[in-house]
Order: C-alpha cells, then structure tokens, then sequence
C-alpha cells in the first residue's frame, strides 16, 4: 500500500506597517504589530489553489485558522484568504487576505490586509512573507 503523499506545510510572518493605527478587536483590545500563520496545505481542484489549515498566532493569542492560500509555479505564496476564528480575536473573527485597491480579492505576494471590521479592510496593510515546505 502506498502513502499518502505529505501535505505541504505552510509557514507566513505578517508585520503591519510602521506608522499605521493598531487593529482593535470589537473590545477595545490591540491586536500584535506581528502575526505568523502556521499550518498545512491541501491540495483543491482549482489550479494553483490549496486550502489551509492551522493556527494564527500574535499578541500572546492563537486562533484556529482556515481558509484558501493560492501558489505560483514556483511553489511561492501569491494570495490568500484565511479567516481566525474569533475566539481569541474579539467577538467576530480575523481575516487576513491579499487585496486590490478596491478591495476585492487579488493576488499580491508582499501586501496582505488584517481586518475584523470588513469596512476597514483596506486600512490595515502588513507586509508578509512566507515559506512552503514540502517536506
């Protein structure tokens, strides 16, 4: 019988932008200046796209973390949309995505948006690099 072949792990470090105002939680709280983003990668139907699976971790917080994580051909992040749920991040959850200047979902490997409040989602720029691991 043969194995399954290992899921690809994912591994990203986001650092919102000197100067820019905290991102605030629905209880006042300041979320950290610096994220990470761990977990697996699964593979999906859609080319280049895989599903993500892990964990959000900043501030002395961690929240379980799905969504969607696109790659190039070289295996390189270029876009995402994942969610933290909103256990650790105030009454409504966390979603780190790749933007365009009109808000809607675009690839972009450097910049991804932090928001809670989706009418905010373009005041929260960080910078962001991350790393797959095939194993």
């Amino acid at each position: 019988m043969q194995r399954p072949e290992p899921r690809p792990l994912l591994s990203c470090a986001f650092i919102q932008r000197t100067g820019d105002a905290p991102i605030k939680t629905t209880d006042g709280k300041a979320l950290a200046e610096r994220l990470w983003l761990q977990g697996s990668l699964e593979d999906s139907t859609q080319d280049g796209m895989f599903r993500f699976e892990g964990t959000t971790i900043g501030g002395g917080r961690n929240a379980l973390t799905s969504g969607n994580v696109w790659l190039d051909s070289n295996g390189g992040v270029r876009g995402m949309a994942v969610y933290a749920s909103h256990a650790d991040f105030g009454s409504e959850e966390l979603t780190i995505a790749t933007l365009n200047g009109d808000g809607h979902l675009d690839p972009d490997p450097l910049t991804a948006y932090l928001f809670i409040n989706p009418p905010e989602k373009l005041i929260h720029p960080a910078d962001y690099v991350c790393s797959v691991n095939r194993r």
